[in-house]
């Protein structure tokens, strides 16, 4: 390892949607993982493109080593399809970005921080460049959610986010990982650091829209915690000491009162006992899905429905994967590959 390396592996995870950053910025990303790491690679997640973007991806993967791309059978949130490029990330350390020229740039500057910090933020845009109402709506929710969640959330999104491995495993396993993944205060046993980045570009990603802004709300909520069941269960309990009470003041009627109407203290009485007991069933129930919530671990179907890889290597000689003639090949070699006949497939 040279006086510049400082990390054994590292992978950049980089999310493409409707925008497709030049040939240039990837093949300076790879240039400066070069300097950083003894290994490195270039992951991308293709988030439902389309087949003029598909078409650059497969012509970056041609000319700029050590990049891996993903297509995604469907569009799912930006986070989850860096949840996706974790599962498929083999550094130990793991670099979320744009990419952008600007970010490429500040990475060398980002990653001096990465090593005594096991999570590391830069550089986001500006709240001014984001609409009034979008703003303020987004501040209150977060505020809730951190209520809700204990966490707090970074928002606007970091513009690098780099982690361990350990950490970003960590993250993956969440139920709420689309939203731990931009916290610092996870983990104390991951220290964060937030650092300051000149210069990036304010505008680049694009903000979603408000039906779509609103589900991921929803759905954060709902993942976020136990609150929603412990909300059910509250007003379960809160409504069965209503039903208690209404049955009392039935009888309490009954026997203080004259002239009380003929089958009216039944009929209260049956309604008060009907509404106790819904409310004990829906505390059982609430309760039974709280505790099966708690035992089964979160499990996302994210499918990959194709994969390009890179022919180039820049540490060709370090794998050992090699053809008859000594030199690197993806896959086994075809000589080395089991010939199946056609009546063994038919077994």
């Amino acid at each position: 390892m040279t006086s510049d390396q400082k990390f054994d592996a590292i992978t950049a995870i980089a999310v493409i949607e409707s925008r497709m950053p030049s040939q240039a910025v990837f093949q300076s990303l790879e240039t400066v993982l070069a300097q950083v790491a003894v290994d490195h690679e270039i992951v991308v997640i293709a988030n439902d493109v389309t087949s003029e973007i598909a078409q650059k991806l497969r012509e970056i993967t041609e000319a700029v080593p050590n990049v891996t791309v993903h297509f995604l059978a469907q569009r799912v949130d930006r986070e989850t399809a860096v949840l996706a490029g974790i599962d498929h990330a083999l550094g130990d350390w793991l670099v979320v970005l744009t990419p952008t020229e600007a970010e490429v740039t500040s990475l060398l500057q980002v990653l001096e921080r990465a090593g005594p910090y096991e999570v590391v933020f830069a550089g986001a845009r500006e709240p001014g460049d984001i609409p009034a109402v979008y703003r303020r709506t987004a501040r209150l929710y977060f505020r809730l959610y951190e209520i809700f969640s204990g966490s707090s959330i970074d928002w606007p999104a970091p513009r690098i986010r780099v982690y361990s491995r350990a950490a970003a495993r960590h993250l993956a396993s969440l139920l709420d990982g689309e939203f731990a993944l931009r916290s610092l205060n996870f983990s104390g046993t991951f220290p964060g650091t937030r650092e300051t980045v000149t210069g990036l570009p304010l505008a680049d990603l694009e903000l979603p829209s408000p039906s779509y802004a609103l589900r991921k709300a929803l759905r954060g909520l709902l993942n976020a915690s136990a609150m929603p069941l412990r909300a059910v269960i509250g007003t379960a309990v809160l409504t069965g000491g209503v039903a208690v009470i209404s049955s009392l003041y039935a009888v309490l009627t009954y026997m203080l009162k004259e002239n009380v109407a003929p089958g009216w203290t039944t009929l209260s009485l049956q309604i008060s006992m009907m509404m106790l007991l819904f409310s004990v069933m829906f505390a059982l129930i609430a309760e039974y899905v709280l505790k099966v919530y708690r035992s089964i671990a979160p499990r996302r179907r994210i499918t990959v429905v194709r994969e390009l890889r890179s022919p180039l290597r820049r540490q060709s000689d370090r794998l050992n994967v090699i053809d008859s003639a000594g030199s690197f090949q993806l896959g086994a070699p075809p000589e080395a590959t089991p010939v199946t006949s056609k009546s063994e497939h038919t077994r």
